[in-house]
């Protein structure tokens, strides 16, 4: 298992944060996934001011989908199906 800290938009965590995302996309271009790992979400805001809000929540992958031939997902991306496993918090 390996822990993994990943930068998340404000909608995309919002939507993991209710329940209502529970498939993650991402590239495996400088890390490779495992079922079992850990995907430590920190809310970042890319624009206009770059920055992380604090609010964090960890997922663990239960799924992967990757498809190599390329006819469902882009080259190297992988769908991550992900469960919530602490409730998102603002760091103090």
């Amino acid at each position: 298992m390996t822990i993994h800290c990943l930068k998340i938009w404000p909608a995309y965590f919002r939507a993991i944060d209710t329940g209502v995302k529970t498939v993650e996309l991402r590239a495996e271009t400088d890390r490779i996934f495992a079922v079992g790992d850990i995907l430590w979400l920190q809310e970042y805001v890319p624009s206009p001011s770059p920055h992380y809000t604090g609010r964090r929540i960890a997922v663990q992958v239960t799924h992967i989908l990757r498809d190599p031939q390329g006819q469902w997902l882009a080259p190297h991306v992988a769908a991550l199906s992900i469960r919530p496993i602490f409730p998102s918090y603002a760091s103090s």
